[in-house]
């Protein structure tokens, strides 16, 4: 019984650990980068957490996005904005969804290579 809950402990903190990663997707010609990490996995609609940050790595905001894997589109579920001392700026929440084409070579289309792959 103790070995079982070892291991179950063990598995959730890999787990815990491991889900709270940022994976980087691509930076801008100014030398801002984005970054993603897995809310939600799915085939179908994963949601994903995107970041954006300056060239010297300080948030300029963070989004949690659907994406649709089926159609190509993804859709922004909420959005904070940040100053360069860390304060929100910005917070919005959208209760529907306004889904937008994936436009190639966009940061959208890394969100979808890194959401559907």
């Amino acid at each position: 019984m103790k070995a079982k809950l070892l291991i179950a402990t063990t598995l959730l903190f890999s787990l815990s650990s491991h889900a709270s990663e940022w994976n980087f997707l691509a930076h801008s010609p100014s030398g801002d980068k984005s970054y993603a990490m897995l809310n939600t996995p799915s085939n179908i609609f994963p949601v994903i957490w995107y970041k954006t940050t300056t060239a010297k790595g300080v948030t300029q905001a963070i989004s949690k996005d659907v994406i649709d894997c089926k159609k190509q589109k993804y859709a922004i579920r909420s959005i904070d904005k940040y100053d360069s001392n860390g304060a929100i700026t910005l917070s919005e929440s959208h209760t529907w969804l306004s889904w937008q084409e994936i436009t190639p070579d966009s940061m959208a289309s890394f969100e979808y290579g890194f959401a559907c792959k």
